[in-house]
Formats: structure tokens, C-alpha cells, sequence
């Protein structure tokens, strides 16, 4: 009893206790390797976004590889970002069609999962590939889908760009009512989205600015108000003025009286800051104009404004104006002093920038001191926590296992003897079955192979023989008829009867032989074969030698493979007699792998395969191999002979 109740212990414990645990262990593991493949495809994204713009086509090898290393179910949005950078790649490098055949795999990608904001991503960029190739009506209908999808959350870049595209196009077009619509659109929509702003403001400006519209100034007044003017430096304002607000006139009069009037808009406005701002441009265009004294005139004026607005930097700039413009109308004292009081001003607001830098740094610093101790704060009572689950879940199943337990050893021990005799019991029964329907089977398999040669020889003896008899029949009424007027012709036709004859023997006795596989006291595959090659091939003084592996007589046990096996030889063996006029001849059959080899080979004047017909046996034995599942192949030359290969599955002729 102490043994059965060990026993018991043990298998509970090893049934219950060990499948928790490796489950324990599996779970963490599937999702280490699934977040493993994600920081993966992550990793090569990132690279391939990296490379976009500077290599298009590394980003496209990178991308390619994301697409042939993950699969698409599991990652579709990894796909969808992978194929957006593949199209974005092959625009930028000129190749169109794949460009838009990338776009297409993604559409389809994100229409499947239903997923607006992915929908917007895909349709933007197939309409930016139409409209890198001035296919703006393809364009337009991809931009009014992104349209259609916009909700609340969508990402604003895409759907304030669309209206400013379409918006665009209709001014290509010459259409500037359904463009002022289309571009206010998108600037509309953009209120809310700061970083959008300056991609539909500009359009805008340049708008009204060629229509001659003074409403330019007040889209233009927004846009300095923008985070993107605000955080330009002055070198960028000046060095790219005309880009920057997308202010282009035709001569450099109309962009001197275009800067005139936004710095007298901003001084009436009060905004002095902004009036320094476009002045200082202006000052830079009218010293490139050569008007050196109005530029004189106008930074004068600026140093007292610039003074007020409490920017240094602006101060600073001035002076280094007046500085230039002093040094090139040849005023070298006053350029001096310009140029000190522009380097005082700049080394003050190198001290403040550093100040200010400093200070950052310090605040960044604590806040990340402060940060680190609230995570390691949060990570010590997350660990507590989950040590305080663990040990609940442990206690939960200790007890559970306990309660199971002890109901499993109080049935266990009651039923341990009756289960070991009903065991015992049922096993003999099912030995006792198994042997009956084992005997049953091999009884049944038995009778349906003996009916299956029955059938198949009742069909052999009815095609083969009966079609000979018949023939043999013809001729004897054809021979009675002939003998009295015409002998000769009836001596043939007793020749062809005798013929038919021997054929109809022969082919009897290739039945019977096929069916005798097991008979060991019959003639064997590799005697047939040789007496008929010497019967038929002396006659023609053919040399024939003959390689038959021995381990081919004991696979070759089904009658109809052997049958066929043989008429395949013996059909190629009389095409030899027949045809080649060789001098040597060979007949090879081996056991290479899963199959049997059937070589065939002479040295005689061969023919062109591909002006013979499948007469002469050719489809006969092709066909006699297709029966077995084999494979038929023929080469001939008039210079190198003939050579047949056939190549015979072993399970269709064996059933060992």
C-alpha cells in the first residue's frame, strides 16, 4: 500500500506540477521572440528611413529585405511602412511603374485592415508618384481619397497637403477661383496642426503675391507666427528670402518695392521685431543692388528700432550691415567702429546664449535625476508587485494541486485492482481482435490482388490472344481461297500465320512468366531478357552485353511491372535488330535511390528523333512507362548511336 501510494504521489506531481511549469517558461518565450522579430524589422525601418533621402538605393535594399525576411500576416503595418519606402526609393530614383506597383501591394495592405489613418499614408504617396510625373489628373484622385478619409484624428500633414496639391494644380491650370478654394482649404485645416502651417501657408502667399492680392500680408502675418519662422535664424531669413515666404518678382525693383512694403506693413503694425526682421533683408537686397547709401539710410534707422525690441541678436545683425556697407563705400573708421560695437553685441549674446544654455542643462539634468528616481521607484514596486502575484498564484495552485491530490489517491487507491484486472481483461480482448482483423486484412488483400491478376489476364488473353486468333483466322480463309490461283501469294500468308503464331505463344508465355514471380524454380528476368537478345541479335552479328543487378529480380515482384519491364527490353532490343545496323549493343538495369533504371544503348547509325514518329515501338514503350509511373527519354545521333533511359519509381513495381 505505502508503494501504491508513492507511485501515485509521483504521477501527480509529474502530470499536474510539470506541464504548469514549462508553460511558465513557454509563454515568456513566444512573446520574447515576437517582440524579438519586432525590434528587428523595427531596426532595418528605421535604417531604410535614414537612408531615404541621402541613398534611395540603400533604403531600397533595406526595405526589400524587411519585406523578404517577415511575412506581411502579423506585420502588416510593418509591410505598409516597408513598401511606402520602396516607392518613395524608386520615384526619387526615376523607376515610375515600380514605384506605383509598391504603392498598389500597400493599398491593398491597408484597405484589408480597414485602417483610415494607414488608407491616407498610402494614398498620399501614390498620388505624390503621379505627381512627380505631371499625371495630375491620377494625382487628383488619390488626393480627394485621402480627403474623403479624413476624421478627427487623422494626421493632418496628408489631408492639409492634399487640398494645397489639388489647390496647385487647378493654378497650373489657370483656374485661380477652384485654387484660392482649395489652398484656404488647406490652411483651414491646419490651424490646429502647428507643424503643418508653414506647408500650407507658403502656397498661399505665393498665390496672392502673383495674383497682385495684398491679402498676402495678412496669411503673411500668420506665418511669421509660426513655431517654424520663429526658431529660424536670421541667416536663414536672409539667405533664403524668396524660398522662404515664396516672394519671386521678376526684377529686383519689383522685389525691393515687394520688401518696402512688408517692413512698412509690420512698423504699422507695431510689430517691430518682425519689421527688423524683413529689414535687415531688404538692406541685404538693396547692397546687392549697389544702392549702398538707402541701405545706409534704412539700418540707421533700424539700430534705434532694433535697440527697442530688446534682441540682442537683431542689434548685433544691424551693425554688422552698417559694418559691410561702411567697408565697401571705403569709410574705414566708421567701419571699425561698426564692427566693435557688432562684436560687443556678439559676445554678449554668446554670454547670454551660454547662460541660458547653461541654466538648460541644469534643469535637464535634474529633471532627469528626478526621472530616473521615480523609475527605479515605479520598477521596485512593480517588482514587489509581481513578486506579491507570484506567491498568491504559487499558494492558489499548491492548494489546488493538495485538493487534487488527495480526491486522486482516495479513487486511485480504491480502484488500483479492478482497473489492473479490467486492463488485463480488455488487453487480451485486444490482442485476441488485433490478430483477427490482422489475419482478416492479409486474407482480403490476398483475394482482391488474386481477382485483380484474374481480370487483368482474362483482358491480356482477350486483347492479345484473341485479336491473334482472329488475325490467324482471316489469313487461313485468305490462304483457301489463294492456293489454287495464286500459290506464292498463299505461301506468304501460311508464313504470316506461322508468325502470328509464334507471337501468340510468345506473348502467352510472358504472361505466365510475369505471373510466376514467385516461383523460384522459373526462368529468371536476367535469362529471359538474354535468350531473347541472343535469339534476335546474332542473327544480325550485334555484340550485346548485359548489366542486371541482382537486387532487381527480388524488387520486382508485381506481374504487370514485370510484364512491362520486360516488353519495354524486348521492344527496344528488336528496334536494335531492326533499325540500327550496330555492331554493339548494351542492356543495363540498376537500382539507383527510390528508382529503377532502365539503360538501353547501341553504337549504331541512329536517326533524328524529331523527324520520327512514336511508331517503330517508341510510343509503346513510352507508354508502358507512364503505366508504371516512370519517366521515358531518347537520345539519337547519326554519329554517337541510340540511347533509351527509363526511370521507374520502385514502389509502383514492388510490393516489398
Amino acid at each position: 500500500m505505502a508503494d501504491m501510494f508513492q507511485f501515485a504521489r509521483t504521477r501527480v506531481y509529474r502530470g499536474l506540477i510539470s506541464p504548469c511549469l514549462w508553460m511558465a517558461a513557454l509563454i515568456p518565450s513566444a512573446y520574447g521572440q515576437k517582440a524579438n522579430e519586432v525590434k528587428a524589422m523595427e531596426a532595418l525601418l528605421d535604417s531604410a528611413d535614414y537612408y531615404e533621402l541621402r541613398n534611395p538605393e540603400r533604403s531600397l535594399i533595406l526595405s526589400m529585405e524587411v519585406l523578404k525576411r517577415f511575412p506581411v500576416e502579423g506585420h502588416e503595418r510593418g509591410s505598409i511602412r516597408a513598401l511606402m519606402n520602396c516607392a518613395n526609393s524608386e520615384k526619387l530614383r526615376g523607376n515610375i511603374p515600380e514605384a506605383l506597383a509598391f504603392c498598389d501591394r500597400a493599398i491593398l495592405i491597408a484597405e484589408k485592415l480597414q485602417d483610415p489613418d494607414l488608407q491616407i499614408e498610402v494614398y498620399y504617396m501614390k498620388a505624390s508618384v503621379f505627381s512627380a510625373t505631371d499625371q495630375d489628373d491620377s494625382a487628383i484622385v488619390y488626393h480627394r481619397k485621402v480627403i474623403e478619409l479624413d476624421h478627427p484624428n487623422a494626421n493632418q500633414y496628408f489631408v492639409c497637403n492634399a487640398y494645397v496639391e489639388i489647390g496647385q494644380t487647378y493654378q497650373d491650370y489657370g483656374n485661380a477661383e477652384q485654387a484660392e478654394e482649395y489652398l484656404l482649404k488647406g490652411v483651414n485645416c491646419s490651424s490646429d496642426a502647428e507643424e503643418v502651417k508653414p506647408f500650407t501657408l507658403l502656397p498661399l502667399i505665393k498665390f496672392y503675391v502673383n495674383q497682385n492680392n495684398p491679402k498676402y500680408l495678412v496669411y503673411l502675418d500668420t506665418f511669421v507666427m509660426t513655431d517654424f519662422y520663429r526658431n529660424a535664424s536670421p541667416q536663414t531669413r536672409a539667405s533664403h528670402f524668396d524660398s522662404f515666404i515664396h516672394i519671386d518678382p521678376t526684377s529686383a525693383s519689383e522685389k525691393e518695392m515687394r520688401g518696402r512694403e512688408i517692413c512698412a506693413h509690420y512698423l504699422n503694425q507695431g510689430s517691430l521685431s518682425m519689421h527688423v526682421n524683413f529689414a535687415l533683408v531688404l538692406s541685404a537686397h538693396l547692397r546687392s543692388m549697389g544702392k549702398l547709401k538707402s541701405a545706409d539710410s534704412l539700418l540707421v534707422l533700424l539700430a534705434d528700432r532694433a535697440r527697442s525690441t530688446g534682441r540682442i541678436e537683431q542689434e548685433a545683425q544691424v551693425f554688422r550691415n552698417l559694418y559691410l556697407n561702411a567697408k565697401d563705400q571705403g569709410r574705414l573708421k566708421e567701419a571699425i567702429d561698426y564692427n566693435e560695437r557688432y562684436l560687443g553685441l556678439y559676445q554678449q549674446q554668446i554670454a547670454e546664449e551660454n547662460r541660458n544654455a547653461f541654466s538648460e542643462l541644469n534643469i535637464k539634468f535634474e529633471t532627469a535625476q528626478k526621472d530616473r528616481q521615480i523609475e527605479l521607484q515605479n520598477t521596485k514596486i512593480e517588482q514587489e508587485q509581481r513578486n506579491r502575484n507570484f506567491l498568491i498564484a504559487l499558494s492558489f495552485l499548491t492548494s489546488a494541486l493538495l485538493f487534487l491530490t488527495f480526491f486522486y489517491l482516495r479513487n486511485r487507491i480504491r480502484s488500483a485492482r479492478k482497473i489492473t484486472e479490467q486492463n488485463k481483461l480488455i488487453h487480451a480482448r485486444e490482442k485476441e481482435h488485433m490478430v483477427k482483423e490482422h489475419e482478416f486484412a492479409e486474407l482480403a488483400t490476398a483475394l482482391k490482388t488474386r481477382e485483380s491478376e484474374r481480370n487483368r489476364i482474362s483482358q491480356d488473353l482477350h486483347d492479345d490472344v484473341g485479336a491473334s486468333l482472329s488475325s490467324i483466322h482471316i489469313y487461313s480463309s485468305v490462304a483457301e481461297k489463294a492456293i489454287r490461283d495464286n500459290p506464292q501469294k498463299a505461301e506468304e500468308i501460311v508464313s504470316q500465320i506461322k508468325q502470328n503464331s509464334r507471337q501468340v505463344i510468345e506473348n502467352m508465355s510472358d504472361i505466365v512468366w510475369a505471373m510466376n514471380a514467385e516461383q523460384r524454380d522459373g526462368e529468371s528476368l536476367v535469362g529471359r531478357i538474354k535468350n531473347y537478345g541472343y535469339d534476335l541479335l546474332s542473327q544480325k552479328n550485334i555484340d550485346c552485353t548485359y548489366h542486371i543487378d541482382p537486387l532487381v529480380e527480388k524488387r520486382l515482384t508485381k506481374p504487370e511491372a514485370r510484364k512491362n519491364v520486360l516488353l519495354i527490353v524486348k521492344e527496344a532490343l528488336n528496334n536494335i535488330a531492326k533499325y540500327s545496323e550496330a555492331a554493339r549493343a548494351e542492356v543495363s538495369i540498376s537500382l539507383e535511390g527510390d528508382s529503377m533504371i532502365i539503360r538501353i544503348t547501341d553504337n549504331g547509325k541512329g536517326f533524328d528523333p524529331r523527324t520520327v514518329n512514336e511508331g517503330n515501338g517508341l510510343g509503346n514503350m513510352k507508354e508502358r512507362a507512364g503505366l508504371l509511373g516512370g519517366r521515358f527519354s531518347l537520345h539519337s545521333s547519326l554519329v554517337d548511336g541510340t540511347a533509351i533511359l527509363c526511370s521507374i519509381p520502385l514502389a509502383k513495381i514492388s510490393d516489398r
